[in-house]
């Protein structure tokens, strides 16, 4: 995204939760049949459901 979130900084006192975690979205965003920016769009779609709008500002940013 070229900036680190808010969400990280806070994890970042636990570093091996930090990498899981950082280890989870890639996973997630780079395997898989789906294009990465069309799961970029679902999690903009789902932030949006959900009302976050902290999700909603870096999903949006990112799809």
């Amino acid at each position: 995204m070229g900036y680190l979130p808010t969400s990280m900084m806070t994890m970042a006192h636990w570093q091996e939760f930090t990498q899981a975690f950082e280890g989870l979205g890639v996973t997630v965003l780079r395997s898989g049949e789906l294009d990465t920016g069309l799961k970029q769009i679902i999690a903009f779609a789902v932030s949006n459901a959900a009302g976050c709008r902290y999700c909603q500002a870096h999903t949006g940013n990112s799809a």
